[in-house]
């Protein structure tokens, strides 16, 4: 009779969190909206690619171009909700920030000069 106590999370629109499937792996989705909040329905969206190839394999039937941009929306329910995640941010805007950061520090950063090791040898005895 020791039943674990699942705490009370409360989900706002927004939120990410960590779904256990039906399927079986536990995915990442994201809160779009409250289908019914009484009996604890949302409805979400995948947010990680190697999500999407889990549930794949575990024979949930979905298309090879299915990215986290273009996958349909689902429902997640209170039950299956196990936490929140913190500090997450979706792959595509994660991505779309890398290259610009990427852009960024190229240009901004000097290449350094490849050595050879023979001249860092005499640099050293030079310096005693």
């Amino acid at each position: 009779m020791n039943k674990k106590k699942k705490k009370d999370i409360s989900i706002s629109i927004g939120d990410i969190v960590l779904v256990q499937t039906f399927a079986g792996p536990k995915v990442y989705e994201k809160i779009i909206s409250l289908e019914n909040e009484d009996k604890g329905w949302y409805e979400s969206i995948l947010v990680r690619q190697k999500d999407i190839d889990a549930l794949r394999e575990a024979s949930v039937p979905y298309r090879n171009n299915v990215t986290p941009a273009n996958v349909c929306t689902g429902t997640a329910f209170k039950f299956s909700i196990i936490k929140k995640v913190k500090g997450f941010k979706p792959e595509v805007e994660r991505t779309i920030a890398e290259s610009i950061n990427n852009e960024s520090k190229k240009k901004d950063r000097p290449r350094r000069k490849f050595r050879q090791p023979k001249e860092i040898i005499k640099r050293v005895k030079a310096t005693k």
